[in-house]
């Protein structure tokens, strides 16, 4: 699944009248599966850190404006261009902490990932001044 296809399912998850719970567990599925093959359970681990970090589940609730679903949508996408080595293709600024969640995680998972992917990824987290 590319960036587009995961935000697109987004916009389908958006519209679906169900729990928040259950709305939580088809975003870190759509999220996961939108990431290239990463080791072990590391498309998990870093979903997790960001719902943290964004607050998602009071963002899922259902009295909660769209505006702010599709605000985590972009987010969200971000990432997966981040991991897939497209980082830039949608516009906007991670959200502060982020990019600490990005090289805490790459850097426990360093020994296993691909080497290009462990490259692309540190340099850009240097980039933003976050090493």
């Amino acid at each position: 699944m590319d960036a587009d296809r995961f935000y697109r399912r987004m916009l389908k998850i958006a519209k679906e009248k169900s729990s928040e719970e259950e709305r939580l567990d088809w975003i870190r599925d759509a999220f996961v599966e939108g990431l290239p093959p990463l080791p072990g359970e590391m498309g998990i681990d870093l979903f997790w850190e960001i719902a943290d970090l964004l607050d998602m589940r009071s963002t899922l609730q259902e009295q909660r404006p769209r505006e702010e679903f599709l605000q985590l949508a972009v987010i969200l996408t971000q990432v997966v261009e981040l991991f897939r080595e497209e980082f830039g293709a949608t516009e906007g600024e991670f959200p502060d902490g982020l990019w600490e969640i990005v090289r805490d995680c790459v850097n426990d998972y360093a020994l296993e990932l691909d080497e290009d992917l462990l490259n692309y990824l540190m340099g850009l987290v240097l980039d933003h001044g976050k090493i």
